[in-house]
């Protein structure tokens, strides 16, 4: 009786030989003949995988670009480093400053000689048309044109002729400057390059709520601590009016000033639980966190309306963390109520006058 033998091969291996023999298939084609010299036959089959490796991946010209990199070593202090990185900022600076004075200096010559545009000339940001994504400033823009923004009881207005290409050119020769803007005392707004990002605002047309209008009117940093009454008598149209105000007055904080909410009743809630017990910096982030906590998570209670507590736990935020830096700010408590409180008008009165004595002499 004849014997069977079987060969037993595993499935991974008859993977591996396909995959060789597609490689050597995807190779250049030389008839060669398998025979039993199984070195042989390996040394060729790695002679085609090179030829065919250079040929796709060109690994030597890669090598060889490397080779030709000009590069230079040496050691650098870290003084040396920063040193060089003030210098480039100083250098940036000096650009957008010598900018500001030039705008400056136009928008004023302008006037004087009553060198304008009318307002018609420009489109309106919120009806805005041929936008595109720009990745630079994360946008959609039109970078060929202004736009600008009335005030609701001002449809017509004159702008600074010179300004559509004073701020065009300072985008394309300065790479730091981003959004440009000019405000006039009427309350128009103006911006380069044209985008909608101020239209879904709670202000689209008030120049005074904006960050940069603020900042320049007031340019002293704030720690600023918004209370918000969520007391019963708050309830409807009352707190709608509360949330907006407050809204506002978060657009218009910058990097520089910080910003602590609390809302109260007969108790006192804190944006970020009872840990929080100061301002932090108002960050774009920090802003974000705090209309959401401000949207979201607060409403009117059926409480009564403490005064007192209220006002304890904002100077006890502003008094907190009293750095150096912090003592050059400007305190403030932006108090928002209907002005129904439990407490003697004396009581609140004292602790206010108190609390504010304190923090000034400390």
């Amino acid at each position: 009786m004849a014997a069977r033998i079987y060969y037993g091969i595993k499935r991974n291996t008859i993977r591996a030989l396909w995959i060789l023999i597609i490689i050597a298939i995807a190779a250049p084609s030389y008839s060669y003949k398998l025979d039993s010299n199984i070195e042989k036959w390996a040394t060729i089959l790695g002679q085609e995988m090179k030829v065919f490796t250079e040929k796709t991946l060109a690994p030597s010209k890669i090598q060889q670009l490397y080779d030709n990199v000009d590069y230079r070593q040496y050691l650098a202090s870290p003084q040396a480093i920063i040193d060089d990185l003030s210098q480039d900022l100083n250098a940036t600076l000096s650009d957008i400053i010598q900018f500001i004075r030039s705008a400056k200096g136009m928008i004023e010559s302008s006037y004087t000689s009553r060198k304008f545009l009318s307002s018609a000339h420009y489109q309106s940001c919120c009806n805005s048309i041929d936008l595109s994504y720009n990745m630079e400033l994360n946008d959609e823009v039109n970078l060929s044109t202004p736009c600008i923004i009335f005030p609701a009881q001002n449809t017509h207005s004159y702008i600074p002729k010179a300004l559509e290409s004073a701020y065009h050119r300072n985008f394309v020769d300065n790479l730091s400057v981003k959004w440009q803007y000019y405000a006039g005392s009427n309350n128009i707004f103006y911006q380069y390059p044209t985008s909608k990002r101020y239209c879904n605002t709670n202000y689209p047309t008030q120049t005074k709520f904006k960050q940069w209008y603020v900042n320049a009117a007031s340019p002293t940093p704030k720690r600023l601590v918004l209370v918000l009454d969520r007391s019963g008598s708050m309830s409807g149209d009352r707190f709608t009016k509360v949330k907006e105000a407050a809204t506002a007055v978060l657009d218009s904080l910058g990097p520089n000033d910080e910003i602590g909410v609390i809302a109260f009743d007969d108790e006192i809630r804190i944006h970020g639980g009872c840990k929080v017990t100061t301002v932090s910096p108002a960050t774009p982030q920090s802003i974000l966190f705090l209309k959401d906590f401000i949207k979201t998570k607060i409403e009117p209670e059926f409480g009564s309306t403490g005064y007192v507590p209220a006002l304890r736990y904002a100077f006890d935020m502003l008094a907190t963390n009293r750095t150096l830096q912090a003592k050059s700010k400007t305190n403030l408590i932006v108090f928002l109520t209907d002005g129904h409180p439990d407490e003697d008008e004396s009581q609140i009165l004292d602790i206010i006058k108190n609390r504010n004595d304190a923090l000034v002499i400390t």
